[in-house]
């Protein structure tokens, strides 16, 4: 039989086959350079012989490669893996350490590193990078609806952040279109997010809101007034309330038209580029024509007696000169043709004189003696 030291460990022995070879089967090699030793005893017609050799066990080679990766802003890494792409371990055998990836939080691609992922010197590693990616988070900004009345002050416009880490600090500004009518609203609210330096970590939906601008209410009171019929119409005035002094708003007052005695309603009227932006009450007004006086005289005058009598003229003072004409006065005396004095009375008719408050002024008449 043949003996076979490997590295001087205890030798192994073999027998020789036909062929004069022995075969050794050596287990648990570890890579790299081992010195062999064989020796032959003496054996029947063959003399003792040994010689030196080596034998060279290689690395077994072996590739990983590092699954790419991908987290969302703000969560924590993923375990970072990898698979054997060539190659494979024997059994019992085992990676040490664990992969590690280029330091950063931010959205971007950040190279997964071998890091301490090793094998035994049995084994040629070699290592394909991947790399974890960091996508944006999700967030929004939503601006609240809001409102004012006409001519005031804007409130505090207000929103709501939703998605932002808190460690970043975002915060909303929140502005609206320039305007202050209300036909130009509603006015579209929106918000400006800071710091930018974060903002790039983040897919944002920007929702807007609307602010509107309601009328203000405003009033207008028609002026009332009054004359003496047959008189002109006093000027006639309006009382406002609730208008903006810059926004010149300016009010006429009309009446129904008459000019017999009785009471007319006034109306007002309000002119003026923003009363748009106005929600105005009108309140009428009462405008009164008021009687006029006019005394109506009866006529005197004499005669002798047993003559006819004389025409009596009736006369009149306030009656407007329109008037006189549509209305016939007449003047009757007491009867009687004795010697005497007799009272006239004076009569005035007419559908006008209804606007009038008439004084009946008597005369009188006198009968003389004749010859």
């Amino acid at each position: 039989s043949v003996s076979l030291s490997v590295d001087g460990a205890p030798a192994l022995s073999a027998a020789l086959d036909g062929t004069g070879t022995a075969v050794f089967s050596v287990p648990g090699l570890n890579a790299g350079n081992h010195s062999l030793s064989a020796s032959f005893a003496a054996q029947g017609d063959f003399g003792a012989s040994s010689a030196n050799g080596s034998l060279t066990v290689n690395p077994l080679g072996i590739s990983v490669t590092a699954n790419p990766l991908s987290k969302t802003y703000g969560d924590v890494d993923p375990a970072l893996t990898y698979q054997i792409t060539s190659g494979s371990l024997v059994s019992g055998d085992s990676f040490s350490g664990s992969l590690t990836r280029v330091s950063g939080n931010t959205v971007g691609s950040y190279a997964i590193g071998q890091g301490s992922l090793a094998l035994s010197s049995n084994y040629a590693l070699t290592y394909v990078g991947a790399n974890l990616t960091i996508n944006p988070k999700a967030a929004s900004v939503t601006a609240n609806a809001a409102s004012k009345t006409y001519g005031t002050a804007d409130p505090a416009l207000t929103g709501t952040l939703s998605g932002f880490l808190a460690a970043d600090s975002v915060t909303a500004t929140y502005s609206r279109v320039a305007g202050e009518t209300v036909l130009g609203g509603p006015y579209t609210i929106s918000a400006t997010l800071s710091p930018a330096g974060v903002l790039s970590n983040y897919t944002i939906t920007s929702n807007t809101a609307n602010f509107t601008i309601t009328p203000a209410a405003a009033s207008v009171t028609a002026g009332s007034g009054t004359k003496v019929y047959g008189t002109a119409d006093p000027a006639l005035t309006a009382v406002t309330t609730g208008f903006l002094a810059a926004d010149g708003i300016t009010a006429s007052v009309t009446r129904v038209a008459g000019e017999s005695v009785g009471n007319y309603a006034t109306t007002a009227t309000a002119v003026g580029a923003a009363l748009s932006n106005y929600n105005v009450t009108y309140v009428a007004g009462s405008f009164s024509i008021t009687k006029a006086s006019v005394t109506v005289t009866a006529g005197g005058g004499t005669k002798m007696y047993g003559t006819g009598d004389p025409a009596l003229v009736t006369t009149q003072s306030g009656l407007t000169a329109a008037d006189v004409s549509n209305v016939t006065l007449n003047t009757t005396r007491v009867a009687g043709e004795s010697v005497g004095s007799y009272i006239t009375t004076a009569t005035a008719v007419g559908a006008v004189l209804s606007n009038y408050n008439v004084t009946y002024v008597a005369g009188s008449f006198s009968i003389t003696k004749a010859s």
